[in-house]
């Protein structure tokens, strides 16, 4: 899990604050593509899971990803940009 730059997501009529990003990896090849479960969350209000969905990785993306000696790392800057949220 990382700490993202907080955003606005509108729940049932209200505005929440999504503060912290993980990822779960829930299908990978292991030859050109992996498919991640993203889950954001409120850090403020006891990890209060706000929206989940799924982002696919491939392409050069995956082959830099697979072979990086800190894929987590790789993974998670990757779904910000992805997700155009900003880590910090």
């Amino acid at each position: 899990m990382v700490n993202i730059q907080p955003v606005s997501i509108w729940i049932n009529g209200e505005i929440k604050i999504a503060t912290s990003l993980d990822l779960i990896s829930i299908n990978d090849n292991l030859s050109n593509s992996c498919l991640f479960q993203y889950y954001l969350f409120d850090a403020y209000a006891d990890g209060l899971q706000l929206s989940t969905g799924n982002i696919t990785m491939i392409g050069q993306d995956y082959i830099d990803y697979s072979s990086n000696p800190d894929s987590n790392a790789y993974a998670y800057t990757w779904a910000c940009t992805t997700l155009n949220l900003t880590q910090i």
